[in-house]
């Protein structure tokens, strides 16, 4: 059997998660072509949702230096508000029972520094080749890190429950319980149902939606923004070290199958480079959502919006579409 036989029945990550989600999440990957669609045959009446360009992505992990850890902590203290999402290894099987806590997100919402985003890769801080004393300093520097953006001064944003988020990644001691009892959580999906019927009192969506049923973050961009936030990703391998820098994809090659080592090494960045780009969005369409929202009134766990003195957005009337 030649190379190229060998190369066309090769199935890269990329393909295989497509596969899987086409399989098992069916009905996910539909949603997600609908939107890619309505964008394709109505721009740019709807348009992908796109990332900024100036931005920085900063990994902490085993190989982090301790230079960078003093830059973050820095960047943190001079920092108040902060977006949290978080990333779990979920098999896409429907009976499938692993869900293993994996990469927490984190978007440094400031106007003194360039936008920043931390991707802690929990399963890759510790290292079996440091001394104990180098992996206990950088153990301290990171929970130093956590504390200061835990302070009681400070608000956390994420779309869902920011405990029930971080709770999880406890095993990891990153941050203790008391940590989390401290800081202020703003939860926006809690918050979104009632301010998206106030602020677009015309739109049918929220009359027909039922209470007990959430809006996903893509939805909510959608309808507030007209556009399309891709989550081919959602269901990607956490856990497998997203920071190229890790090479992690080295012990996944195997010399009697993958003849080509160059090709399999490409699809592999590729594949890490996808997620990095989904999880990134997810923080900037969190922010996105969170400045409108704010723009009326300010949000609080014990502040819920009132009717009075609410600006209500008109749309231009958009192409027939299910949401």
């Amino acid at each position: 059997m030649n190379s190229s036989m060998f190369q066309n029945s090769i199935e890269s990550s990329l393909d295989r998660l497509d596969r899987l989600n086409l399989r098992y999440q069916r009905e996910l990957v539909l949603k997600n072509k609908h939107y890619e669609d309505l964008v394709d045959r109505h721009y740019p009446h709807y348009k992908k949702f796109e990332l900024p360009l100036n931005h920085n992505l900063i990994y902490i992990h085993k190989q982090t230096s301790i230079e960078i850890l003093n830059h973050v902590i820095n960047v943190a203290s001079d920092t108040y508000n902060f977006i949290l999402d978080t990333q779990n290894e979920i098999d896409p099987y429907p009976w499938a029972t692993k869900y293993t806590p994996s990469l927490l997100q984190i978007k440094f919402d400031s106007f003194k520094h360039s936008p920043l985003i931390l991707f802690v890769e929990v399963s890759y801080l510790k290292s079996n080749f440091s001394t104990r004393t180098h992996d206990y300093t950088k153990q301290q520097k990171i929970k130093q890190l956590f504390k200061n953006i835990f302070s009681p001064n400070k608000y956390i944003f994420a779309w869902g429950n920011v405990k029930e988020k971080l709770t999880p990644f406890y095993k990891f001691q990153l941050f203790t319980e008391n940590d989390l009892n401290q800081l202020n959580p703003i939860d926006l999906h809690a918050h979104f149902r009632e301010w998206y019927k106030l602020f677009f009192p015309s739109s049918l969506i929220s009359k027909v939606r039922s209470k007990n049923e959430p809006y996903s973050l893509q939805t909510a961009i959608f309808l507030v923004f007209d556009e399309w936030l891709n989550t081919r990703m959602q269901y990607a391998s956490w856990n497998c070290g997203i920071d190229t820098n890790l090479k992690t994809y080295h012990c996944q090659f195997s010399s009697k199958i993958d003849n080509d080592y160059y090709h399999f090494v490409r699809d592999e960045i590729n594949y890490r480079k996808e997620m990095e780009i989904y999880a990134i969005s997810n923080c900037f369409a969190i922010k996105k959502l969170m400045n409108l929202m704010l723009k009326q009134k300010p949000l609080s766990e014990k502040n819920i919006l009132s009717s009075s003195k609410i600006i209500h957005y008109k749309r231009q009337k958009r192409p027939q579409s299910l949401v």
